[in-house]
């Protein structure tokens, strides 16, 4: 239990770390909202799951399932940033529902030294989902990259997709494997 309890409160202090990052020089902070996502989750000895959802949804630590993300980028360098991410999600199928809570913490570095407005990117990222299966609950934790690329909208906006790979641990839930696309929008604020 204490494990369990210890870990999310890492990503937790990982969050509020990154925060003091943002004001510093006139770097800018990054909001992105998720458009669209598309996951293909498998795991051994259970039913593989395809996704398609508004609001970059996918599997991992982008977005729980059916739902949409948040994230906001902190840099700390023209070439590097922190990312801390945050989704909730519910489907619900009338016979059973399930709500998702998701937190994360991506390092995106990017190929162009221009505070993350365009070029490619690379993502290591690790993650937490929490589950609410209405008969109970199940958690499981998360690590992962993703490969991406921005365009330019104008100075304050960028375009932004994303093909992930997310390993899911086993422990509460059987070990996962999550390939996904991710569509976003990210806004610019110094």
């Amino acid at each position: 239990m204490k494990r369990a309890l210890g870990i999310p409160a890492a990503i937790a202090l990982c969050l509020a770390a990154s925060a003091p990052a943002a004001g510093a020089g006139t770097n800018p902070t990054e909001l992105t909202v998720g458009l669209l996502g598309v996951g293909y989750t498998g795991c051994d000895g259970c039913q593989s799951v395809l996704e398609v959802a508004t609001g970059g949804a996918t599997s991992g630590v982008f977005s729980g399932r059916g739902g949409g993300g948040l994230a906001a980028g902190f840099y700390l360098s023209p070439r590097a940033a922190v990312e801390p991410m945050f989704s909730l999600s519910h489907v619900g199928s009338g016979i059973s529902d399930v709500t998702v809570l998701g937190i994360g913490l991506a390092v995106p570095l990017y190929s162009r030294a221009d505070w993350g407005h365009r070029g490619s990117y690379l993502a290591p990222r690790l993650g937490y989902n929490a589950y609410d299966l209405g008969s109970g609950s199940v958690r499981q934790f998360t690590v992962g990259v993703a490969f991406g690329a921005k365009s330019a909208i104008n100075e304050f906006a960028s375009f932004r997709a994303q093909v992930s790979f997310d390993y899911g641990f086993e422990g509460d839930l059987k070990a996962t494997r999550t390939l996904g696309l991710q569509l976003g929008l990210s806004l610019f604020v110094e």
